[in-house]
């Protein structure tokens, strides 16, 4: 799980990287769009090409990541692959893990 590639669908995203603030993790602009349609109550995130990040967000970045939340899943009971199959996108954010 790299910061290249896409947390939720694994698509490449070097070029066009949006940033869920929620879980630290980057995501593709397929995957931002069904997180902006959650609203912002629910997801928050920025394209840090079109949005530009903050330095309170940029720290946020730097100490978390795909992996970081990867393993923060693991750690609290959650594989990465159970948390990406909870569908709609929506309850991935009602977990305790989240």
């Amino acid at each position: 799980v790299n910061d290249d590639r896409c947390f939720d669908c694994g698509a490449s995203c070097a070029a066009d990287r949006w940033v869920s603030m929620n879980h630290g993790t980057i995501i593709c602009l397929t995957c931002a769009g069904t997180h902006r349609g959650l609203g912002v109550a629910v997801s928050f995130v920025r394209s840090e090409k079109l949005d530009g990040l903050t330095d309170d967000e940029r720290s946020v970045l730097a100490r978390s990541g795909n992996a970081a939340f990867a393993a923060f899943l693991a750690e609290h009971g959650l594989p990465r692959a159970a948390w990406l199959s909870l569908e709609p996108v929506g309850l991935r954010y009602f977990t305790p893990a989240a």
